[in-house]
């Protein structure tokens, strides 16, 4: 608990014994917390008095808390607290899924894991749970917006930070996490900002950058489909491979001038599907977010509601070699400027920028990630189009939390 006390100036603590208590300076407030996969959750649904916010007068007990519309959700949490994120529920998930499903989890669309027993409080649910991590979410229900409750002592809905974006444009919707009273998994889905009240849970994290890795800490994977071989290291929440994948795809292309077998194939989005082998996938935004807020020197609420530009630090995922600007590469991701390639221009910006393809099932379209020789960040490009002829790299991660214990 010592480097939770690190954060003392701009977050008072009540205690970094094992009562694990925070103090809200705005209000008096106290907060349990516990550590879950490499964050400190509390425990306790916010009651912060935010102007708009709903109290349930059925409510039994304060603990339950307030119920918050979106925008008030993302202010409800204290200085040096966040509103969890979708990484942050996953993380969590992934803490009581049976191993046989935690590698698919991330790219699942709404039910997710296999023991939500492990999440409920003891109390107030009709099938009580088993609150194996001290987490203690309670069926507060929610409401509308005309001050009409349902759902208590059946329901738990949790707001997230995380905006929905179809088409590459960000909807009027955000992502909520919910368990109900019988169910056996947790649910994602999306719903209107403004007109919804949810319960709120905000977390902390223990620094915001991941620990450095060097070479000495790589793994490496063989693809049984040609024999080649891949490093691969962790990064916060994922295992990323650190080449670029050489599968060979009908169709993806290899390019003539390519100084090393590293910088790998160029695929079309079709075929970037058919690149990771089997138990690995392609990243998706979940797997970028958690790298770029992991990496970059940025808090994670401010990635969250960024556009295009992401992160100003993009040398810490950079090669030592290959770029005319050469990257320290700190997390041994050894990021390369393969270039690109398309009908039109031929192969282009070999050594000069990293192309990475990025799908995310749920919406069923394909993004990229761009890292150019002078940039001082990552871009985003929300969409790009399966008829668009742009071949680009690939990087293929596993979800991999570590599986840490509650504070007791």
């Amino acid at each position: 608990m010592k480097l939770f006390c690190l954060f003392s100036i701009i977050v008072i603590i009540a205690s970094c014994s094992s009562t694990n208590v925070f103090v809200d300076t705005r209000d008096g407030q106290r907060y349990k917390y516990v550590v879950i996969e490499n964050r400190y959750w509390m425990t306790e649904n916010m009651r912060y008095n935010i102007e708009g916010s709903k109290w349930n007068p059925a409510n039994p007990d304060t603990l339950f808390g307030r119920l918050y519309n979106w925008e008030q959700a993302v202010k409800a949490c204290p200085d040096g607290w966040v509103l969890t994120s979708s990484p942050d529920w996953m993380a969590l998930e992934s803490s009581v899924t049976v191993d046989s499903l935690r590698d698919d989890l991330f790219k699942k669309g709404q039910f997710r894991g296999n023991n939500a027993q492990a999440l409920k409080s003891k109390n107030y649910w009709g099938t009580p749970g088993t609150d194996s991590l001290g987490i203690n979410f309670l069926p507060a229900g929610r409401a509308r917006k005309d001050d009409y409750f349902y759902g208590l002592g059946e329901l738990a809905f949790f707001w997230t930070a995380t905006p929905y974006v179809w088409g590459g444009i960000v909807k009027p919707l955000a992502i909520y996490r919910y368990l109900e009273n019988d169910s056996v998994g947790v649910h994602s889905d999306k719903h209107w900002k403004k007109n919804n009240f949810y319960s709120c849970r905000c977390v902390q994290y223990y620094e915001d950058k991941a620990k450095k890795v060097s070479e000495k800490d790589k793994q490496y994977f063989v693809d049984e489909r040609d024999g080649q071989k891949y490093g691969y290291v962790k990064v916060k929440d994922f295992y990323w491979m650190t080449e670029n994948m050489r599968y060979n795809v009908d169709y993806s292309d290899l390019n003539p001038a390519n100084p090393d077998s590293l910088y790998g194939r160029l695929y079309a989005c079709d075929q970037a599907l058919e690149a990771c082998p089997k138990g690995w996938s392609l990243a998706n935004g979940l797997a970028w977010f958690n790298l770029e807020s992991s990496t970059i020197d940025l808090y994670r609420m401010e990635i969250i509601f960024s556009d295009q530009f992401r992160g100003k630090n993009e040398k810490v995922l950079k090669s030592k070699k290959g770029w005319e600007t050469p990257g320290t590469d700190e997390f041994a991701l050894n990021f390369l400027p393969a270039g690109k390639s398309s009908l039109d221009d031929g192969f282009s910006m070999l050594g000069k920028g990293a192309f990475l393809w990025e799908y995310n099932a749920l919406e069923v379209e394909f993004s990229a990630r761009h890292i150019i020789n002078d940039s001082s960040g990552v871009y985003m490009r929300k969409k790009v189009g399966v008829e668009e002829d742009v071949l680009m790299s690939c990087r293929c991660v596993k979800y991999a939390p570590d599986k840490r214990k509650k504070t007791k």
